[in-house]
């Protein structure tokens, strides 16, 4: 009975410390740094300085190659950033900072995961359950050129 209870106990705490939010277990690998000025970061690379469909664009460069997020032809309008970021690790750019914005973009309501390393957009996307980004407080995005 004792031998019973002794794993019962064990099987609970291997299964309570496996459900721990991915935030309170920590994160190997990923290294010090200092929070980025990302608001300012998305601020000056929300439009694109370069042709969407440049040559000889590889996925590591593609955005510092093209300068920014949206092209110029795209109407944006109302730009919130999230007040906080979170350290992410992705496939392709290991650990990165990944900050939240929404806006209306050719009129509809969007939420955008934004991926910054080393000062740089690296990736952009539209934000997935997974980023928890609708449960972030936001400020609007001062200085962005959005014309």
């Amino acid at each position: 009975m004792r031998a019973n209870r002794g794993l019962t106990l064990l099987v609970y705490l291997l299964l309570a410390s496996a459900s721990l939010p991915a935030a309170a277990q920590p994160r190997a690998g990923a290294r010090a740094e200092r929070i980025p000025d990302y608001r300012g970061i998305i601020a000056r690379h929300l439009r694109a300085k370069k042709d969407i469909f440049a040559e000889n664009e590889g996925l590591m460069t593609y955005f510092k190659t093209r300068g920014g997020i949206f092209d110029s032809n795209a109407k944006i309008a109302r730009v919130e950033v999230a007040d906080s970021v979170e350290r992410v690790q992705t496939a392709y750019h290991g650990w990165t900072w990944e900050a939240c914005m929404r806006l209306d973009l050719n009129g509809q309501a969007r939420t955008y995961a934004v991926f910054i390393l080393d000062g740089n957009i690296v990736d952009a996307r539209s934000a997935v359950a997974i980023d928890k980004c609708d449960g972030k407080s936001y400020s609007p995005l001062r200085g962005a050129k959005l014309q």
